[in-house]
């Protein structure tokens, strides 16, 4: 599922990318091919506009290969065609082609050229594509030597091949930027792709790992209540004083189903709304010494010491509930997995801005390699002991659960030496009389 929703992604965006690449260089080439032809057809009514003179150096024809000073470029060439009387003449660039300047092969070609364009009423300017040449016509008057009036057409011609080079240049210009951005985009695709399948990926694996946890956990007590069923079952005559064992194993396991069954709802309340319930101005002190007050007599049951240091009116903005929830389960946490004899510190500092709860417990270390899983669901870093405390590994998540709701932070840290102190820091809120 996840390798699809990665490939999806990837061909998805590099459809769109592709898309854009397209009309972006479609775009360029058009517009590039429009002013090549804007340019032409500007040269050639400028070499009309100045009466057909082009500074060429060599008068051989060539409809290829005419060269000009100032466009050589698009070598340009000019043939004026005049009306005497009856009969027709041809100048090229200026330079009547019945003179010796030209073969019967050019002044042939020359005439050729002339009547195709000729032909073409309705194209000015316009392309000669057998020829790859671009013309523009325009009406002349010459006089002749009697004075009179000669009409006639001058034709100005260009090479394509200019133009033709240049698009054809930038096709493959477009064609190797095109793969080289292809090829980027496909890399950021995959990037991409992995960066935000990631937190699919991640609840999909914490789902599946939920469903099993969930599932495991679900199993021993289900067990233990239908094996006590079935012994109440066997002993039908018996009276309820004589099964109360039974009665109160299957009460017992009921229970644990029911925290586990709460735990698992407001977790998944809380991944679904992603919101704290109504925060409001709360005095932490009086709220933390509330709640550690019965934990006092269970310490001194299990010999153990737990000591309180909080600085009194420190107020933060926060759901009292939640807040209570959370300390319950780090001092409860704190109690379960601290030595035999061991201390229990619980204390309510201020650090500028800051409000911080701290609890602080002897006993043995966390692990390193399991601090940064300890905060996930039903992980448990002694599972034995976990099951024998009554745990299932989602007290911490809970708490972290809580600490993000407050936009607050918990860190904990654990060594053999200085023991194991979990860190709530809460941003402080001034309380107004």
């Amino acid at each position: 599922m996840i390798r699809k929703l990665k490939a999806k992604f990837i061909l998805t965006n590099m459809f769109l990318i592709s898309i854009v690449l397209a009309a972006t260089f479609a775009f360029m080439f058009y517009s590039t091919a429009e002013n090549l032809e804007n340019e032409s057809i500007s040269v050639m009514k400028n070499i009309t506009a100045n009466g057909g003179t082009i500074q060429s150096k060599s008068f051989a024809f060539s409809p290829y290969s005419v060269s000009g000073d100032q466009y050589s470029y698009l070598q340009p060439f000019v043939i004026d065609v005049y009306y005497i009387r009856f009969s027709v003449y041809y100048n090229y660039n200026g330079i009547d082609i019945n003179t010796g300047y030209f073969t019967e092969d050019e002044r042939n070609s020359i005439i050729a050229l002339a009547q195709n364009v000729l032909s073409k009423t309705n194209e000015n300017p316009g392309v000669l594509d057998e020829y790859n040449l671009r013309f523009y016509a325009s009406d002349i008057y010459t006089p002749d030597f009697f004075g009179n009036i000669m009409p006639g057409k001058r034709i100005v011609f260009l090479n394509k091949n200019y133009e033709d080079n240049t698009l054809r240049q930038l096709v493959v210009n477009f064609a190797l930027v095109g793969s080289g951005a292809l090829a980027a985009f496909f890399v950021i695709s995959v990037i991409l792709a992995r960066l935000a399948v990631a937190p699919v990926e991640q609840s999909l694996r914490q789902q599946q790992q939920l469903v099993a946890d969930a599932s495991h956990e679900l199993k021993t007590p289900i067990t233990v209540i239908s094996a006590n069923a079935d012994i109440l079952l066997a002993n039908k005559n018996s009276t309820i004083a004589e099964q109360a064992k039974w009665i109160e194993y299957i009460k017992t396991e009921s229970a644990r189903m029911t925290a586990l069954i709460n735990n698992m709802l407001f977790l998944a309340k809380t991944d679904e709304t992603k919101k704290a319930e109504t925060q409001t101005l709360m005095n932490l002190s009086d709220t933390v010494n509330g709640c550690i007050l019965p934990f006092e007599s269970i310490c001194y049951e299990k010999h153990k010491t737990l000591e309180s240091m909080i600085m009194p009116n420190v107020y933060i903005k926060g759901s009292e509930n939640s807040i209570k929830q959370l300390i319950v389960i780090l001092v409860d946490n704190a109690f379960k997995y601290s030595d035999e004899n061991g201390k229990i510190k619980v204390s309510v500092t201020e650090e500028q801005d800051k409000a911080v709860l701290t609890v602080w417990n002897t006993g043995a270390p966390i692990p390193s390699d399991q601090l940064p899983h300890i905060f996930e669901r039903f992980y448990r870093v002694d599972k034995s002991r976990s099951r024998k405390e009554g745990g299932y590994g989602l007290g911490l998540s809970i708490a972290k659960s809580i600490i993000e709701s407050h936009n607050a932070k918990i860190t904990v840290h654990s060594t053999a030496e200085s023991g194991t102190t979990f860190r709530c820091v809460f941003k402080k809120a001034k309380f107004k009389l």
